[in-house]
């Protein structure tokens, strides 16, 4: 996955080229006040608030609830785009968007913050992490700390190397890092800051928001460059609740109201400069959570809901096909994608082969149909699998005809079967035309709109895929 080069041109013109609002301003879920939000690849954004989680599927305009109708301290999403929510005293998560959830007993002490992945769940509480690695079947605590330190913020830098953001209310706190996935931690720095929120940038640099100090009350965001060794203080005139960074390292800071100030800040260079976006939440605006949706739009709360006007990055995803076997055919279609945008791919099988299936990492099976079809929402890997059996014969190729090409109002099928099945497909993987003809016969395609077509010819339970120009 990378993201659009022009997505960052657009972010530094958007300003002076559109005059609506940074931010809408939308209903909030249940008539009540948010806790967390989280997002999935589908498009869909979950809210917890004290009366269980909402879902929305078209951008926040519309919510409705879920099974899970109690307080919702914190919800997290994974890069398998499972749902986790916290419950008191226990994690519950779904695999179906909602539909039904499933119970991970925790022990009984609290949880205030979560982090997933893969098989390993971290949660944090007041001056306590547990770790899992075994998706909740045992739990081991790994930090512990009197309980005037909260946990605010657990996150993963890559490799097993996680991040917490701690707020020691009587001095202390600061971040924690762990070097062996949230088996042991070490204090990294900051100490008697009130972090909020930690993030990090496709770099490796580590960002601290904070809402104060316990000795001078300023707040402000922090960066580090050699994972927590050293810290250096950016902005201190904020009280930081949230970072969130976009795939284009683009920094959002959300503030609490602090003399008459709050709403989200924004950096385009690392921390260095700041641009104060609060258009659309009115006067004195509060911020205490943000959700960066993988559709690019921006979600901020707390007594009130903001989204982003329009999208805030634009990410594009790579789509790789294998054929399987190497020589058991080609395939077309691979490449880079928007976000959102239809992918299509065409499996044409080479001479003694046949099409079987296109199937996923897992194995899954996805389509048997040899033009695949599908919304582009994330790095895929797909295989185009083959089968070397009875295929079409090469003296069956040589006598295949497809006339004529460019088309203008009919095209002929020329074969040495009697009939055959003709489908055609548009570049959106649309099927725009289908029908049973005899060999040789014209079939009239003239109400079809000019532009490039797939042609597939079923002869037999096999397929051979033909590019044709409509005129």
């Amino acid at each position: 996955m990378k993201t659009s080069l022009i997505a960052i041109l657009f972010l530094l013109l958007a300003r002076y080229c559109f005059a609506q609002d940074f931010w809408v301003e939308l209903c909030l879920p249940g008539n009540t006040t948010l806790y967390s939000m989280a997002a999935n690849s589908e498009g869909k954004i979950f809210a917890g608030t004290h009366t269980g989680i909402y879902i929305s599927s078209n951008h926040g305009l519309d919510w409705s609830g879920t099974v899970m109708t109690n307080y919702a301290y914190d919800m997290v999403v994974d890069k398998n785009d499972r749902i986790f929510g916290v419950f008191y005293p226990n994690i519950f998560y779904s695999v179906n968007n909602g539909s039904s959830w499933n119970e991970i007993i925790c022990p009984q002490v609290g949880i205030e913050k979560l982090y997933v992945n893969d098989n390993t769940l971290v949660f944090g509480n007041w001056g306590e992490i547990y770790t899992s690695h075994d998706f909740g079947n045992t739990w081991v605590r790994t930090l512990f700390l009197d309980n005037t330190n909260l946990i605010t913020s657990i996150i993963d830098r890559g490799d097993g190397i996680l991040f917490a953001g701690i707020t020691g209310f009587v001095g202390g706190g600061g971040v924690y890092r762990s070097m062996d996935n949230g088996d042991t931690w070490e204090q990294s720095g900051l100490i008697d800051d009130y972090i909020s929120s930690v993030a990090v940038n496709s770099n490796g640099v580590l960002f601290a928001g904070s809402r104060g100090n316990y000795f001078t009350c300023l707040g402000g965001v922090f960066k580090s460059e050699d994972m927590g060794n050293t810290w250096i203080k950016l902005t201190e005139d904020i009280w930081v609740t949230s970072l969130v960074i976009d795939t284009n390292d683009i920094i959002y800071a959300g503030t609490e109201v602090n003399s008459g100030q709050g709403g989200v800040f924004r950096s385009i260079d690392n921390g260095q400069t700041w641009e104060y976006i609060h258009s659309g939440m009115g006067q004195y605006p509060s911020v205490e959570g943000m959700c960066l949706a993988p559709d690019g739009y921006l979600y901020a709360y707390d007594t009130k809901l903001y989204r982003s006007a329009g999208p805030v990055y634009s990410q594009v995803y790579t789509v790789n096909v294998t054929p399987n076997p190497p020589d058991g055919g080609v395939v077309s279609g691979a490449g880079e994608y928007n976000y959102g945008q239809t992918a299509q791919l065409i499996a044409t099988p080479n001479v003694g082969y046949r099409f079987l299936n296109w199937t996923d990492d897992n194995g899954a099976i996805l389509s048997t149909d040899s033009v695949y079809s599908f919304t582009v929402v994330q790095d895929i890997n797909l295989m185009a699998n083959f089968h070397n059996g009875v295929g079409i014969t090469l003296n069956y190729l040589n006598n295949l005809k497809v006339e004529p090409n460019p088309v203008y109002d009919y095209i002929k099928v020329t074969a040495p079967a009697k009939d055959m099945a003709l489908r055609i497909i548009d570049m959106t993987g649309r099927e725009v035309f289908s029908q049973h003809v005899l060999s040789g016969e014209p079939v009239h395609v003239s109400l079809l709109k000019p532009g490039i077509y797939c042609l597939i010819i079923e002869v037999n339970g096999q397929a051979i895929t033909r590019k044709i120009v409509k005129q």
